[in-house]
C-alpha cells in the first residue's frame, strides 16, 4: 500500500468517526456502498477526486485535509493553504523509450500560484538518465502544463504509437519528430508524426532529498 493510500484510508475513517457518521451513513452521502467505503478504508481502493470532495463535503473537512492528514511531511502545515494550488500526480514517466503511459491519480502535490499559469497541469514522476545533462534526474517530480503543440525545441512529455511515454527536447523538421535526449550517451530517435501526441510541456522539476 502507497503512503499516499495508507494516510487517505486513516483520515477518512478518523474523520468520519469524528463526524459520527457510519460507512452506510457516509456511503449513502457520496453513492456509492458501504462495501466502497470500507475499502477506501482499509486503503484497498482510492476515490477519485470527484468521490474525494463529495467525502470531503460530508465529513465536513477538505480535500487537503484527508490527503494530508497528520504526515509528518505536511506541506499545508508550512504555507497558507490560499497560496497553494493542488495538482494531481500521474505516475511515473521514463525518461527513456520503454515505459507505459500511466494517467491513473496516485496522489496530489501542492504548488505555490505564484508557479501556476493558465491552464491545467499535472506532476509526473521521473524514472531514468536520458535527460540528466538539461537537469532532470532519475526520482525527480517534474511540473507538466497540459497542451497539445510546443514550441520547437521544448522539454515535453510525448507518447509514442499511443502506449510508450517519454521526456524528451522535441525538434520538428517537416513531417518527422525529433525526440532528442540530454546524455551524450544517447541517440535521438526520429518518428513520425502520426505516432507521436504531445501530452504537455515541463515546467519544473523538484527533488527530494532523503
Amino acid at each position: 500500500m502507497s503512503e499516499y493510500r495508507e494516510r487517505l484510508a486513516e483520515n477518512i475513517s478518523k474523520a468520519r468517526s469524528i463526524k459520527g457518521l457510519s460507512q452506510t451513513e457516509l456511503a449513502k452521502s457520496v453513492d456509492v456502498s458501504a462495501q466502497t467505503i470500507s475499502q477506501y478504508e482499509k486503503g484497498k481502493r482510492s476515490p477519485d477526486i470527484d468521490k474525494l470532495y463529495l467525502i470531503a463535503d460530508a465529513l465536513d473537512t477538505s480535500v487537503a485535509e484527508l490527503i494530508m492528514g497528520d504526515s509528518d511531511n505536511n506541506e499545508l502545515k508550512k504555507a497558507n493553504m490560499k497560496s497553494l494550488v493542488q495538482i494531481p500526480i500521474l505516475g511515473t514517466v521514463r525518461a527513456g523509450f520503454n515505459l507505459l503511459a500511466d494517467e491513473n491519480v496516485i496522489g496530489f502535490a501542492y504548488a505555490p500560484k505564484s508557479d501556476i499559469g493558465d491552464g491545467d497541469y499535472f506532476y509526473l514522476n521521473m524514472e531514468g538518465d536520458s535527460m540528466i545533462d538539461s537537469g532532470l534526474n532519475n526520482g525527480d517530480r517534474i511540473l507538466v502544463r497540459k497542451q497539445n503543440h510546443v514550441k520547437d525545441g521544448s522539454i515535453a512529455v510525448v507518447l509514442i504509437n499511443g502506449e510508450e511515454a517519454t521526456v524528451k527536447r522535441v525538434f520538428f523538421d517537416n513531417e518527422k519528430v525529433i525526440l532528442t535526449p540530454e546524455n551524450a550517451r544517447m541517440r535521438p530517435e526520429f518518428l513520425d508524426e502520426e505516432d507521436v501526441r504531445i501530452l504537455g510541456k515541463v515546467v519544473s522539476a523538484s527533488r527530494t532529498y532523503e
